[in-house]
């Protein structure tokens, strides 16, 4: 469970880029990559946190100084960036510690971030806490169209889907969560079961298997849901209910 293992299968990742035509690595972000935080391992409970896309995950020098960040790395603005600099994964797994779930970015305030915020404060009611943040897909979409895979030509949206195979899988298998919350939504289903084959959904009671899921598959723990975007469920009457239902269940394992 340590750094040095996750960064060698980010690795690989990254020398697989290299054969990769420019018109891709030009059409996404650059990846999220994980910082395992330095209290995961003692912590009680170890939650995994995971979206669907970043949303403009991309960083430029000159603007991160001028917000106090200490950035001694290349700009990285693009998926090709991060393949052509072998120091980038240093860089962007730095960046993922560095802002710290959204602690002083203006998306703080954001859904996604509160929902984040508030199933922490549950899950501290049992206990200590430790959190990492993922996403289904790795990079958002460089496009005009929206961040999501559905804003590029399908033959992209295949390669890079079978490119970052296998890395939210790593992720699982080296951290260990104890609690795992896809806050991805039923559209993102394909993705996940893209990464993890044959993977089923049961619904979580009292709400349909759209609305709160139990994913069942090798690779993941016991407790491992699927409940709608944070901004889906603001909007509507489910707010904090489906995750609240998780804690709860997690709570009686």
């Amino acid at each position: 469970m340590t750094q040095d293992t996750l960064n060698a299968r980010y690795r690989t990742f990254q020398k697989s880029l290299s054969s990769v035509d420019h018109e891709l690595l030009d059409a996404f972000s650059p990846p999220l990559l994980l910082k395992i935080p330095d209290d995961w391992q003692q912590a009680a409970h170890r939650v995994m946190w995971i979206g669907q896309e970043t949303a403009d995950w991309s960083w430029e020098g000159k603007q991160l100084k001028a917000d106090g960040v200490d950035w001694d790395y290349p700009d990285i603005m693009s998926l090709k960036d991060f393949a052509e600099n072998e120091i980038s994964l240093d860089a962007l797994t730095y960046g993922y510690g560095e802002f710290e779930f959204a602690a002083n970015h203006r998306v703080n305030r954001s859904p996604f971030w509160r929902y984040f915020r508030w199933t922490m404060d549950e899950v501290r009611k049992h206990g200590n806490v430790s959190a990492v943040w993922t996403n289904v897909v790795r990079s958002s979409a460089n496009s005009d169209q929206g961040y999501s895979l559905w804003a590029v030509p399908d033959t992209l949206r295949a390669e890079f889907l079978a490119r970052q195979r296998g890395l939210l899988t790593a992720e699982i298998e080296i951290l260990q969560p104890s609690l795992i919350i896809f806050v991805s939504g039923p559209h993102y289903d394909g993705f996940i079961g893209h990464e993890l084959d044959g993977y089923k959904s049961v619904a979580l009671a009292p709400f349909t298997v759209r609305r709160a899921a139990r994913l069942l598959h090798p690779v993941l723990p016991e407790n491992t849901f699927r409940t709608y975007h944070p901004g889906f469920l603001n909007r509507n009457e489910l707010g904090f209910s489906p995750i609240q239902a998780m804690i709860d269940q997690y709570s009686r394992t």
